[in-house]
């Protein structure tokens, strides 16, 4: 009978408003640290797709700048680079440069780089 009794100070102790109080409390702890440890998962989640976007664009550039390394460690690359560059010629060669006429801000062909008979012609087109 003993043990009856002591079970049932147990079990309303248990039920009573003062330990109900500190479970609440005791949750609201644990919650507010399952969120922040959430929260941080989230974040990382984020950071880490955002690092193999990253890391696939630099393996896309590494394929890039490799097939350019090749290509200049060739001998006809290393001439096709200098010859851009620097705009050499070999021996009996000859270049030609061309250059495109001088444009304005507009986006117009500077009137002035042409000819006389073309001006004069201009004036006389303008006058009509």
């Amino acid at each position: 009978m003993f043990d009856f009794y002591e079970r049932r100070k147990i079990r309303q102790w248990l039920y009573s408003w003062p330990f109900l109080v500190i479970l609440i409390i005791i949750s609201v702890f644990l919650i507010h640290g399952v969120w922040g440890v959430y929260q941080q998962e989230r974040l990382t989640r984020i950071n880490k797709s955002q690092r193999l976007e990253y890391l696939k664009g630099l393996k896309t550039r590494e394929d890039a700048l490799q097939k350019e390394i090749n290509h200049l460690n060739t001998k006809r690359g290393m001439e096709e680079e200098i010859r851009q560059k620097f705009e050499v010629a070999k021996n009996g060669e000859k270049v030609i440069v061309i250059v495109e006429p001088p444009v304005s801000d507009s986006g117009v062909e500077d009137k002035r780089s042409s000819n006389i008979f073309d001006r004069i012609l201009d004036s006389i087109v303008f006058w009509r």
